[in-house]
């Protein structure tokens, strides 16, 4: 069976790029027309937060494709570069922020995070330009 996912680690980088922009066109197209009190749910344990899940999305992003993550000798996961967001480690790994803690955190603004997921998208569409072939 072949699945997107694995589909799509075969696209061309043009193919990869325009999948990129258009689950980010999708995500926003989601979110834009969220009331203010609709990005504040009461906690579940089967969702996360609506800002927290934005954010996360790109850290996620970033932390795989941008900041060189990798396992060290101990077996823990570290990245070699700072995120584009201060604090978004803090906010945003899901293996160290428990579930219910989701709910509580002092999390950047909506415009903001616009900016971060913004830049990361930017970021990881100028690494894709940048490799040498679709192989990369």
């Amino acid at each position: 069976m072949h699945t997107e996912g694995v589909a799509a680690r075969s696209l061309s980088r043009r193919e990869l790029d325009a999948a990129l922009l258009d689950a980010h066109r999708q995500t926003w197209a989601i979110l834009a027309d969220l009331k203010p009190a609709q990005w504040q749910v009461p906690y579940d344990p089967g969702i996360n937060p609506p800002l927290w899940e934005y954010g996360h999305i790109a850290w996620f992003t970033e932390w795989w494709a941008l900041r060189e993550a990798r396992r060290n000798e101990r077996g823990e996961a570290v990245s070699a570069r700072p995120s584009l967001l201060p604090g978004a480690d803090a906010w945003f790994d899901s293996s160290r922020i428990a579930h219910h803690a989701r709910w509580n955190l002092d999390l950047p603004p909506l415009a903001e995070m616009r900016d971060y997921v913004a830049a990361v998208l930017d970021g990881v569409r100028d690494k894709l330009a940048g490799s040498r072939d679709d192989d990369d």
